[in-house]
């Protein structure tokens, strides 16, 4: 608006209800007003003028309305994604976790969205990936801990998942696996083939408390899973694992099990085993605890 060599002079709204959203066009009344810029609504048949006093509560009341169906909008949204995801299993889209991939699942149920070739996605397990998940739940059920897990994934040279996918993980070093990310892995109620919805939910903050004018952020906050994360009761795809997280520890010195995939021979901290000449940890090797 402030460049003087714009191709407009107005803006005309075909749907009032949806254009203002509570109070926004009280506070953009002055700027459309300094720039020169008329807003025309239907129900004016016009511009609006700010400075008639009936015109600007009708504004104020289609801002009320737009807000009212935004919140029933958004109500309706989330009840069909919580039916979905609950009673029938669905998957909603987002980025499949570590250890799935995404694969067709057939037509949209919705018809319209069948007839312009809208597929159906579910998870399916990744053939490489997907062992090296189900080998970290069989260690926290053994009664190993967290640390050791993670060691002995470094140790082995197994990608983490950042290196394992670089392509969706550019912000990341993918150089090694960290507690966190196991951890992770052992929390999510995705890998016991329940899916599972809503985890997290968008707030509307203040940007400052003492000056509401400046309006509101999105603030992304986890949901209890007790509250409102929906989730399909039975394992209604590919299981990875059983819930472990709280699993005991294991006092120090059992064996680990044996990875699900051979570590390559190549790798820094691996050694090849004479016996059978495997490749190995070098450190499970000199403790004489081969797998």
């Amino acid at each position: 608006m402030a460049d003087p060599d714009r191709i407009f002079d107005a803006v005309a709204i075909g749907s009032s209800e949806r254009a203002f959203y509570g109070n926004q066009f009280a506070t953009m009344a002055p700027l459309f007003d300094h720039y020169g810029i008329e807003v025309w609504v239907p129900e004016l048949g016009g511009a609006v003028d700010p400075q008639t006093a009936g015109q600007e509560e009708l504004m104020i009341l289609l801002g009320i309305l737009s807000k009212r169906e935004i919140a029933r909008a958004r109500i309706r949204v989330r009840a069909a994604m919580t039916v979905q995801t609950r009673d029938q299993g669905r998957y909603l889209g987002g980025r499949p976790p570590y250890g799935y991939r995404l694969v067709d699942a057939g037509p949209h149920p919705n018809r319209a969205l069948a007839r312009r070739g809208v597929r159906m996605r579910r998870l399916h397990v990744d053939p490489e990936c997907g062992p090296i998940v189900s080998w970290i739940f069989a260690q926290r059920l053994a009664g190993h801990s967290i640390a050791r897990t993670t060691r002995a994934l470094n140790d082995a040279g197994i990608p983490c998942p950042a290196a394992a996918d670089p392509v969706r993980n550019p912000h990341r070093n993918g150089q090694r696996w960290v507690l966190n990310t196991v951890r992770a892995i052992l929390t999510n109620p995705r890998y016991t083939g329940r899916q599972v919805w809503n985890r997290q939910r968008t707030d509307h903050d203040l940007v400052d408390s003492a000056n509401t004018t400046l309006g509101h952020r999105d603030v992304l906050r986890w949901n209890a899973v007790s509250a409102a994360a929906a989730w399909s009761p039975t394992g209604l795809t590919t299981v990875l694992a059983t819930g472990a997280a709280t699993a005991t520890p294991a006092p120090p010195g059992p064996t680990p099990v044996a990875f699900p995939t051979p570590t390559c021979a190549k790798t820094r901290s691996c050694r090849i085993c004479r016996p059978c000449t495997s490749a190995s940890p070098a450190a499970w090797i000199l403790q004489g605890r081969h797998p």
